[in-house]
């Protein structure tokens, strides 16, 4: 007579790969999991990749900067892999100026100059999803001084203040930077 045993097939460890994945963040981006590859290997030696639907992933924040970890989960087994923030931490103008005539309101489309918390600098749109603008709801009258407002989405301590000049223009010139 012959014992024949049957064990279970189980999962004993899972690897994640994300060598294809996005890893750097500004913050306020969306978690983005696509490119990440999840193994899982089993008590016979055996390995299955798995599909986004069979596992469980945690999504870091990505609101405050430094390194986030992610977390996959799969059958009582994890793996980790890291992402960086960066946030804002300066914005600057350049010290160029925002002329309006009179009578226009004030529509400001431009690009701003940044600094991250990993001291690296951009330029962004002032359209851009990280950055709020807030323009006068007022019409240009001679001796009204205003500013358009450029700040951080994540804090609004971080942002600059850009003076308008208002200019005897022509009704309808106007100069923009």
């Amino acid at each position: 007579t012959f014992k024949i045993t049957v064990e279970a097939i189980t999962v004993t460890s899972l690897s994640v790969d994300a060598a294809e994945a996005k890893t750097a963040y500004i913050g306020g981006e969306d978690f983005i999991a696509d490119g990440i590859v999840v193994v899982a290997t089993m008590n016979n030696g055996s390995t299955k990749t798995l599909t986004d639907d069979e596992y469980e992933l945690t999504e870091p924040q990505l609101t405050t900067a430094g390194e986030h970890t992610v977390t996959v989960s799969y059958q009582g087994k994890t793996a980790t892999y890291k992402v960086s923030v960066k946030v804002i931490t300066e914005i600057d103008y350049n010290g160029a100026e925002l002329k309006v005539a009179i009578g226009e309101t004030v529509n400001f489309e431009g690009e701003v100059d940044v600094v991250y918390s990993d001291e690296t600098t951009g330029t962004l749109s002032v359209d851009s999803e990280f950055l709020n603008k807030k323009l006068p709801e007022f019409k240009m009258v001679l001796g009204r001084a205003c500013n358009v407002r450029v700040e951080s989405k994540l804090d609004a301590t971080v942002g600059v203040d850009i003076p308008v000049i208002i200019e005897r223009f022509l009704q309808g010139e106007s100069a923009t930077i």
